[in-house]
């Protein structure tokens, strides 16, 4: 059976142990690691239906937006560019044709990017 000693030192061990790896997890994924944007912007949109967007950021700092808007009885698919940080976004370019719309609006696109774009 164990003694309040032995108990005490290993409650403490695991609070120590825990308090590092919180330690570690703040330094590696803290706001110092992180993306910093400006404030919040609206964006206004005509269609009926749009997906949330997805956001993709390559080695230069450039963000890439891509989202499906419901423009009648077809979807479509678009890109946009920021090379600013996101304070403006060049574009607006359609990225499918007729025959392969996406089918539905009610999911984001994915969207992958290389270092270099």
């Amino acid at each position: 059976m164990k003694g309040l000693f032995e108990i005490f030192t290993e409650f403490l061990f695991v609070l120590i142990l825990s308090l590092l790896m919180i330690g570690l997890a703040s330094y590696l994924f803290g706001p110092a690691h992180a993306a910093a944007f400006g404030p919040e912007v609206g964006i206004e949109h005509r269609t009926k239906a749009v997906s949330p967007p997805a956001v993709a950021i390559d080695d230069r700092g450039r963000i890439y937006l891509s989202w499906i808007e419901e423009e009648g009885d077809v979807n479509s698919l678009y890109l946009a560019l920021s090379d600013d940080r996101g304070r403006s976004f060049k574009g607006r370019i359609k990225i499918n044709g007729p025959d392969d719309a996406p089918l539905s609006v009610r999911h984001s696109p994915s969207i992958v990017v290389g270092p270099e774009g």
